[in-house]
């Protein structure tokens, strides 16, 4: 049981709080935008600068989003707690394999863009790396029944490129 917490602390649930944007009006949606992103700002200015993302390219994603998607994709990630789970204890059982004990790396489920299902980021404060799992990404490419082993296979990418010194590209 010791393993489950020491991960809660590896894999980060960050997913829930985006979809409070279905409380504004869609006309409001890139005033929400804005705010998600400085209030996460630990994950997503990385997010934003690895896609070159600027504000009006942002809106022109989120616009594309439908309410009706949206609001599947939140009860739908309400209720896979089982694949978190099962993610969470994936990523223990191969603890040593990833070094966990350095602390050099951080899984992040997050809800953004959907640009692409896996995005590594270096840490805001340029020591380590944050890998950020988009569950709208995972949505739109009918993956997130591949939850873990996403997050098993991109822990293993940047455990890789820790240990090598490769830099990740964009």
């Amino acid at each position: 049981m010791k393993k489950d917490v020491r991960m809660r602390s590896i894999f980060r649930e960050k997913s829930i709080e985006f979809f409070d944007i279905l409380k504004t009006d869609r006309s409001d949606w890139p005033v929400f935008w804005k705010k998600y992103c400085r209030v996460n700002k630990e994950f997503m200015n990385g997010y934003l600068k690895k896609h070159d993302l600027d504000h009006e390219k942002s809106i022109g994603y989120l616009n594309g989003f439908s309410r009706p998607f949206l609001d599947s994709l939140r009860q739908e990630n309400e209720s896979i707690r089982e694949i978190k789970r099962d993610t969470v204890r994936n990523l223990a059982r191969i603890g040593n394999e990833l070094k966990l004990k350095e602390s050099d790396f951080s899984l992040y489920l997050i809800s953004a863009l959907g640009i692409e299902d896996v995005t590594i980021v270096e840490n805001i404060d340029g020591k380590g790396y944050i890998v950020l799992i988009d569950i709208v990404s995972l949505k739109k490419n009918g993956k997130i029944d591949e939850l873990s082993d996403i997050a098993v296979f991109s822990a293993k990418k940047v455990r890789d490129i820790i240990d090598n010194g490769i830099k990740e590209e964009n």
